[in-house]
């Protein structure tokens, strides 16, 4: 028997191009460093909110060593052809590429914007002609060929260009047919044009470190005194540990929650919870919400409207089959994505990891950390229902223990298929199979245990 081939995606590959000579920088950009990490380390981790696959093309692999082991989902290349410029390096992420269209930026690029990014994604699936990509074409005429997607067809003709000694990448892509964004589509996302913005130098650089924001994990971590024991010996140290938020749920004045929590994305929370506990049906139904206290105790006081019988809605889950849509690679890649984006957990060890994924192109939706395995979910489902999406066309991918509880809250956000690193209960399993829910286990390693379809009845 043949064996069955996966066609690749329309999206999974961002490759940032770290090659250039820097001439007016003074020093190599690739060195560049911010406040909490280097400015290549902080491109990766947001990109890797949308993309499974990120390429550095560097002509200087040594530099990667220590982040490529934080950063699993990382590859390095060359250009095949060398000192050709940007299109020299676009060309070696075409050539090596895991989907169908590629995104491409560049190492001194500090401004990604990812919601910029994922209305370029829409729009190029929803496209109904055959298209080379998207990139900004200002009113003057001049394109901007990075924060751009490229089309993996193009190799061919880059490829011949890149022969013939001519690597202009503004003459070669007014010659096919791509997407052309206006100036005024991408003042939607950012209105001071910052994602354009390339450091080239030195004023540049302080202009970027003046404004670059403080490091918001710092504020989910406690520094605490204390004494380790290593082989007999004790050790006075300081060490991170996860901050816990008591927060109190108050509504119809007199009814009341207290939750333990990651004290951020805290409106989220509160709407996945009332809606995996059936007390709303959508966000319409949350006439106020207002949050009061600090980052170890919150309150929130809500206001719900009075959901009538006749205006809740049944619906019937209809069966999904991983199969149909995944293989066992692409479990591995998800679960490896998640590790990658576990930062707090890296780091403390205190926190659970979810991500929800489009289930027809494996695009990461969103992504949470958090103390409780059901808040985390409970703030992924929340977010959902804020942006009205659908969640009966995602993939719910988590660290944790997948237990019945668990189960409850993914059958009423309707999830189809649940992959987890770690293990699965037996109602757990009871409910997947009632619920008409997909369900794997212990994925890791190049293995996981599908429930769904071994998992005895008797």
């Amino acid at each position: 028997m043949d064996p069955i081939s996966y066609p690749d995606p329309l999206f999974a590959t961002a490759v940032i191009l770290a090659g250039g000579k820097s001439l007016r920088m003074g020093f190599d950009k690739q060195l560049i460093q911010g406040k909490a990490q280097s400015l290549i380390e902080n491109i990766i981790e947001k990109l890797s909110e949308v993309f499974l696959d990120i390429v550095l093309v560097t002509h200087r692999p040594e530099l990667y060593d220590a982040v490529i082991k934080q950063q699993p989902q990382l590859r390095l290349l060359s250009d095949l052809y060398p000192d050709m410029g940007p299109m020299g390096g676009i060309h070696a992420g075409l050539v090596h590429a895991k989907s169908q269209f590629v995104y491409v930026t560049g190492c001194d690029m500090p401004y990604v914007n990812i919601d910029f990014i994922e209305s370029v994604m829409h729009s190029l699936k929803a496209s109904q002609l055959p298209v080379s990509g998207a990139m900004l074409k200002r009113k003057n005429g001049y394109l901007e060929p990075l924060n751009a997607f490229y089309h993996r067809d193009l190799v061919i003709s880059m490829e011949a260009r890149l022969k013939a000694g001519k690597s202009g990448l503004q003459d070669f892509c007014r010659t096919h047919p791509f997407m052309w964004l206006s100036e005024k589509d991408a003042q939607a996302f950012d209105e001071l044009d910052h994602m354009f913005i390339n450091l080239n130098e030195p004023s540049d650089l302080k202009r970027w470190k003046q404004k670059e924001p403080q490091n918001e994990e710092d504020m989910l971590v406690e520094k605490v005194s204390l004494t380790k024991y290593r082989k007999g010996q004790a050790l006075s140290e300081e060490d991170d540990v996860i901050r816990e938020c008591r927060f109190n749920l108050i509504w119809s004045d007199t009814q009341e929650m207290t939750l333990y929590c990651l004290p951020d994305r805290l409106d989220d929370l509160v709407m996945g919870w009332l809606y995996s506990n059936g007390m709303i049906q959508s966000t319409k139904d949350v006439l106020n919400l207002h949050l009061t206290g600090d980052k170890d105790r919150m309150t929130a006081r809500i206001q719900l409207r009075e959901i009538k019988t006749e205006d809740v809605t049944i619906v019937v889950r209809k069966p999904r089959d991983w199969k149909k849509t995944l293989n066992p690679s692409d479990i591995q890649a998800l679960i490896t994505a998640l590790d990658s984006r576990a930062r707090l957990f890296h780091r403390t060890g205190g926190t659970h990891n979810m991500m929800l994924v489009n289930r027809e192109d494996l695009v990461v939706m969103d992504h949470v950390e958090d103390i409780s395995r059901h808040h985390g979910l409970h703030k992924l489902v929340g977010a959902a229902l804020k942006e009205e999406h659908d969640l009966s066309e995602t993939i719910l991918v988590a660290s944790c223990r997948l237990s019945a509880s668990i189960l409850a809250i993914v059958s009423m956000a309707r999830i189809p298929v649940v992959i987890s690193g770690a293990a699965v209960t037996s109602q757990a399993i009871h409910r997947a199979r009632e619920e008409k829910i997909s369900l794997i286990g212990f994925a890791r390693e190049q293995r996981f245990n599908d429930y769904e379809s071994y998992f005895r009845r008797d």
